[in-house]
């Protein structure tokens, strides 16, 4: 049971936006059997989908119906909604609840026992429930107070992927988090790279030149890309260098370590000749360096260049979405002002 603020507040950032796309995800972790109840809250609850199959919810989310309708946050109208939802489903099957709110006010002191009481009764029911913020403003004591009194989660959220993590986490009981400071290093051999340069990126970075690389987290379907532009010499030589990447476990700690080469025959002839996700990535990270103003493309109509790369990628990922509004982006960004 997922229940999502949709006042006003969930306005700024494309918070909106961002829960739709954590929820197009999630139903893509979805069987046959699993069932999601989508209700959007403002002054009143709306039920948007009353145990929606996989296809039934993606086909909700392609929809305008969750969209923000403005007014007044109503967390306390949100948490009693899907407190009867739980509480009216058949007592046998498992049951999770998620509430997702951009409020940044103190809670209701004067609601705050009735929803204490609500979200107690779930966990006193065994159904698992946790608050999602999507405000920077997550650390009122309200909300500790709520968590504790009730035996539930609250949980601060500032990106879509967060929102992903948090919402697969509670509504699978698995760990969203998979490896923990995980880093990676390149090393390229000089009998075959003559040079070699990050794309698209600061020297610190998971994939950069530092001395101390960045190490991060990472959530299940997380994925970390780095993008090196490698200028390789003439010759048979095979080994164009290695890749290593280092990781501890979630839960034990125990550290992991993989080794792998990176080999002449791995790459791909072209640009054009490479898949679709990897495009994607140079497209992205050439993006990034027209933006920031990078010394690596011309002074004059740098975007240029990009635009141009864009209009003859893959057919299909060139009508991807995300990167349709890329490419709006940069043509915005090429007009004079």
């Amino acid at each position: 049971i997922v229940a999502v603020d949709s006042s006003a507040t969930m306005h700024p950032q494309a918070r909106m936006e961002g829960v739709r796309r954590a929820l197009v995800k999630l139903a893509q972790h979805m069987d046959a059997s699993d069932r999601v109840t989508l209700v959007r809250c403002a002054d009143s609850p709306t039920v948007l989908a009353a145990s929606a199959s996989r296809d039934e919810l993606t086909a909700l989310l392609e929809s305008n119906a969750l969209s923000v309708t403005g007014g007044p946050a109503n967390l306390s109208g949100a948490i009693e909604a899907a407190w009867k939802i739980a509480r009216d489903a058949h007592a046998a099957e498992p049951r999770r609840v998620v509430v997702i709110t951009g409020s940044r006010g103190n809670y209701d002191q004067a609601e705050l026992p009735n929803s204490a009481q609500q979200l107690g009764e779930l966990a006193q029911s065994n159904v698992p429930w946790r608050l999602v913020r999507l405000s920077a403003d997550a650390n009122d004591a309200h909300w500790g107070k709520l968590a504790e009194q009730a035996g539930g989660q609250v949980i601060a959220a500032q990106s879509p992927d967060d929102v992903y993590q948090q919402m697969l986490e509670a509504m699978t009981g698995w760990p969203a988090k998979v490896a923990k400071e995980v880093s990676v290093t390149l090393s390229f051999n000089p009998q075959a790279v003559a040079a070699y340069r990050l794309i698209g990126h600061e020297a610190t970075t998971l994939t950069g030149l530092s001395p101390s690389p960045l190490s991060i987290d990472l959530g299940v379907d997380q994925t970390a890309t780095g993008v090196y532009e490698v200028s390789l010499k003439p010759g048979a030589v095979e080994s164009v260098g290695a890749i290593e990447v280092l990781w501890q476990h979630p839960a034990s700690g125990q550290a992991g370590r993989i080794v792998r080469p990176i080999l002449r025959s791995q790459l791909a002839e072209s640009f054009f000749a490479a898949p679709s996700w990897f495009q994607e990535a140079v497209l992205v990270a050439k993006a990034a360096e027209s933006l920031r103003g990078s010394t690596y493309l011309p002074a004059t109509r740098p975007v240029a260049p990009v635009l141009d790369l864009a209009s003859r990628v893959d057919a299909s990922l060139a009508q991807q979405p995300d990167v349709r509004a890329l490419v709006e982006l940069l043509k915005k960004a090429e007009k004079p002002r």
